[in-house]
């Protein structure tokens, strides 16, 4: 704003569309940006921008609209599939891409064998819809729960439903006849 009097502070009033009351703002002047919290994701809201000094309030900008953004949504059809070698089990982790507002910048994959309270991360974070968790042999009997979910600049989505993997390895012969493979929902 150009003006010989200074900004006691900016007035910023937002509302959601559809929405006829505003809510209203006050920065002071030394910022000239603002973040307003606590707002739905996915909305689209109006927002408008007047500068107030010690002669009074100016005029509204023409309000402009912004859509939030939402985290990305669950990841679907997690899938195990697994290779044995010398003994040892790689499992390898795929599952289909969320339809999202932002890119997807990594996943966050994490297993944990079933009655243990704790998850294992894998790391690094894969940037595709894939991983391979690497020498998970430790006993004959295996039974593990995997989840993914995807990770956006907006923030982590929601875990999807944990899959579950039932292996049962031949000691002898490290051969892996039985593999159970299901998405399973898990309440707590």
């Amino acid at each position: 704003p150009t003006s010989d009097r200074p900004i006691q502070h900016y007035e910023i009033q937002y509302r959601k569309q559809g929405v006829s009351s505003w809510t209203s703002v006050t920065r002071n002047p030394t910022t000239s940006q603002t973040t307003i919290r606590n707002v739905d994701k996915g909305s689209v809201y109006n927002v408008q921008v007047r500068v107030v000094s010690d002669i009074g309030s100016g005029q509204w900008r023409s309000a402009t609209s912004q859509r939030t953004y939402r985290v990305p949504p669950q990841v679907s059809n997690i899938q195990i599939t697994q290779r044995v070698s010398n003994r040892m089990i790689n499992l390898t982790i795929t599952w289909n891409q969320p339809t999202n507002d932002r890119p997807i910048q990594r996943y966050e994959v994490q297993y944990r064998e079933q009655g243990v309270s704790s998850w294992t991360s894998v790391t690094p974070n894969p940037t595709t819809r894939q991983t391979t968790i690497r020498n998970v042999d430790k006993g004959s009997v295996y039974n593990y729960n995997v989840r993914v979910r995807g990770v956006s600049d907006v923030g982590s989505g929601k875990w999807g439903l944990e899959s579950e993997l039932y292996l049962m390895l031949d000691t002898d012969s490290g051969e892996v006849p039985l593999v159970i493979c299901q998405e399973v929902l898990l309440v707590r």
